[in-house]
């Protein structure tokens, strides 16, 4: 996306504003007219109060210049809440379109970064896009009105001095705008480097049981010092490009009031001018100055936002997954859906590399199915296809007998529950990790926790007891029953074991095994398991591999008959 495409949609987010933002500038007019005037006001004081001695004028025109001032204050205040109200419904609406878009993306996305790198990225973006709503921004703006009042000021004064003023434009100009490209290219170097610290950081507190168990700590620490001084050198170099920029506007109106000075002493010293002209001169200079200085100055600003506002718009254009956005495509409903699946010459390739080539099968209504090979044989690809995570690069998936891609997604993930080697569990109670917004699922959320044994040894209470982070106070056997629960509450035609009989004993291991016969005999259930104990209770076992259905048949024929199949399912006997 380039810089204009970004600017538009920069612009864009005020557009559900415009009342806001109107009313915000007829305050903005009137604070002007108040500021133009008080120049006028402190011209008189001068003239005709001090220079005459006249008590009477200086007190009556101070009078006006306070109550004129509180009066703009006041205006100030009711811009600044209107101004805070946008900026606040602005930085939502950024947080809710990347959150939504973050929920859809293809789980691709996902692969190549980790959690703690996408949330730097999205916080550090919105905060920097969020600086179009603060008040500098709003400042720029106002000091646009103030510039029409600035210049009729000086004209009416002097437009000999007027001249002086106006040339400083186009050197402020040059000056700023390679500024404003050196900006840019610091950004986006910070940017990066912040992103690439976000990401090391997690994978050092993922992998922080192996670094004091292999004592690492000196090495890590000195990973630390490296990637965090790239990231305060990117930082200090913005700070200190700010910093000179500020001290070159200075020392360029320093200039351009010493010429005033100059110029005006001539202009008095020839009756021109009066003493309090000048004064008011100066005040009307900064009018023109301030303002010149902070319309230029939105180019700079904008090179530190535009880095992360292309990056910001890049996530919201990642590749989705169909959504109930699209629902009007899909014209098929399954009412009454028995759970069958057919694959019919299906491959898939991740990039590049083939994982899947022409795999059939069908597994049937309430059939139970073992799927079983090598790692990287292609098991986990076949139930992401299934789940619609990953479409097929040829050949089709049928969910009885109907093209899965003529489904809605939300409504034929509604048709199956997963359990997984890998379950997440929210920071949440065991209940609400069981039921999963289920209110109306009482009688089976009861039955779920009886099938799965979850209360044979625990005595806490599931509604009371919070999990922690992905369930890290319980045990690997606790999550693998409560993710078995959660699929049960659920009550779906599918049922998938994606190698989630891993972390139990043999005691569970078997109590699946009766689930298969009695709370799940009338689903459909597909299991990724190499323990003989459970394959010896399905109804056929799929051996793939290298990508292709090897053997299908009962787990005893394929022992005797196959000896990779016997090699691999030996492996994973209870001793």
């Amino acid at each position: 996306m380039n810089d204009k495409n970004t600017l538009k949609k920069l612009i864009g987010l005020f557009k559900p504003h415009k009342k806001n933002l109107c009313f915000i500038f007829l305050l903005l007019i009137f604070s002007t007219l108040i500021s133009s005037i008080l120049p006028m006001f402190n011209k008189i004081i001068i003239d005709e109060g001090f220079m005459k001695s006249d008590v009477r004028t200086i007190i009556l025109t101070a009078i006006y210049i306070f109550l004129l001032s509180m009066f703009s204050s006041f205006l100030d205040l009711l811009k600044e809440k209107r101004r805070i109200k946008i900026a606040s419904n602005i930085i939502y609406s950024l947080h809710k379109a990347a959150f939504n878009r973050l929920m859809k993306v293809k789980v691709k996305y996902f692969t190549d970064k980790n959690s703690s790198e996408i949330l730097n990225r999205v916080s550090t973006d919105i905060s920097n896009i969020s600086q179009i709503t603060d008040g500098s921004m709003l400042f720029i703006v106002s000091q646009c009105f103030s510039l029409v009042g600035g210049v009729i000021g000086l004209f009416i004064i002097s437009w000999e001095l007027t001249l002086i003023v106006l040339i400083l434009i186009p050197i402020e100009y040059l000056i700023l705008k390679s500024f404003a490209k050196k900006r840019k290219s610091l950004a986006e170097k910070y940017i990066t480097k912040d992103g690439e610290y976000s990401h090391w950081f997690e994978d050092s507190l993922n992998g922080v049981k192996e670094t004091r168990l292999f004592n690492l700590f000196i090495f890590k620490e000195k990973e630390f010092a490296d990637k965090q001084n790239q990231v305060i050198t990117s930082h200090m170099g913005i700070s200190l490009l700010d910093n000179w920029r500020i001290t070159v506007e200075r020392f360029l109106i320093g200039g351009l009031v010493l010429l005033i000075y100059a110029s005006g002493s001539t202009m008095i010293l020839d009756s021109k001018l009066s003493v309090g002209s000048i004064f008011a001169f100066i005040t009307y200079s900064t009018y023109v100055t301030t303002p010149i200085s902070s319309m230029l100055n939105i180019g700079y600003l904008l090179s530190g936002i535009m880095p992360s506002a292309r990056r910001y718009y890049s996530l919201l254009e990642e590749e989705i997954e169909a959504c109930d956005v699209e629902s009007a495509n899909y014209d098929v409903k399954l009412l009454n859906p028995f759970g069958s699946i057919q694959f019919e010459n299906v491959s898939f390739a991740y990039d590049t590399e083939l994982i899947l080539s022409n795999v059939n099968f069908t597994i049937g209504s309430h059939e139970k199915v073992a799927i079983v090979g090598m790692n990287g044989s292609g098991k986990s690809t076949i139930l992401n296809l299934i789940q619609r995570f990953y479409e097929p690069l040829t050949g089709q998936i049928l969910f009885d007998g109907v093209d899965i891609k003529a489904i809605n997604l939300n409504e034929y993930r509604e048709l199956i529950s997963t359990v997984s080697q890998e379950i997440y569990l929210f920071d949440t109670t065991i209940e609400n990790n069981i039921k999963l917004y289920s209110e109306n699922h009482e009688e089976q959320y009861r039955q779920a926790i009886e099938a799965t044994q979850l209360l044979e040894k625990d005595t806490i209470r599931f509604e009371d007891y919070v999990v922690g982070s992905n369930g890290n106070k319980l045990s690997g056997g606790q999550k693998q029953k409560i993710a078995i629960a959660r699929a049960l509450v659920k009550s779906r035609p599918m049922v998938i074991f994606d190698e989630a009989t891993s972390n139990l004993d043999l005691h569970s291991e078997q109590a699946i095994n009766h689930l298969l016969d009695t709370a799940l005999s009338n689903n459909t259930v597909i299991i990724v398991s190499h323990r003989p104990e459970i394959l010896k209770h399905v109804d056929r076992v799929i051996f793939l591999e290298k990508g292709q259905v090897s053997a299908i048949g009962l787990h005893e024929k394929l022992s005797y008959t196959n000896e990779r199949y016997r090699l691999i399912t030996q492996q994973h006997q209870f001793v």
